[in-house]
């Protein structure tokens, strides 16, 4: 799989991030986006385990997966909606990758990150729209 351009990833997170989506999509082909949520949830569990003592509520968990682009927390009715916007780790949309399907981490970074911060077990619903502002709704299971 070729990118379309040689524009360097925004920063070394970014970089591995994209390498492993790209690399998981490359091996899996269109399957990918259900690893990519099970990949990504372990790496949300291990970012977690670092910042863990240092987030308290969703702001403070904003605040640290910023590194991955802008995201935006809020909690309504037993759920949490995500948006994220400039996202720094699409391989579509960053890494200049084409192919077909998705092969997003987001929403398992989310995930395991908030499970293992908060003690819930959550399920999610992603809605991915690389390029633009893409959603995942965490729901307590």
């Amino acid at each position: 799989m070729e990118r379309k351009n040689t524009k360097p990833a925004p920063s070394l997170e970014s970089a591995i991030v994209i390498g492993y989506s790209v690399g998981l999509r490359t091996i899996l082909g269109v399957g990918s986006q259900a690893m990519s949520n099970v990949a990504g949830k372990y790496v949300g569990k291990e970012i977690a385990l670092l910042f863990k003592s240092n987030v308290k509520d969703l702001g403070d968990v904003e605040r640290v997966l910023r590194v991955f682009g802008d995201l935006k927390l809020e909690e309504t009715d037993n759920q949490i909606v995500a948006r994220i916007s400039n996202c720094k780790i699409c391989p579509k949309r960053v890494g200049s990758y084409e192919f077909e399907g998705t092969a997003c981490p987001w929403g398992g970074i989310l995930l395991g990150f908030l499970e293992e911060c908060f003690g819930k077990s959550l399920s999610m619903n992603v809605k991915l729209k690389p390029g633009e502002v893409c959603e995942i709704v965490l729901k307590e299971s």
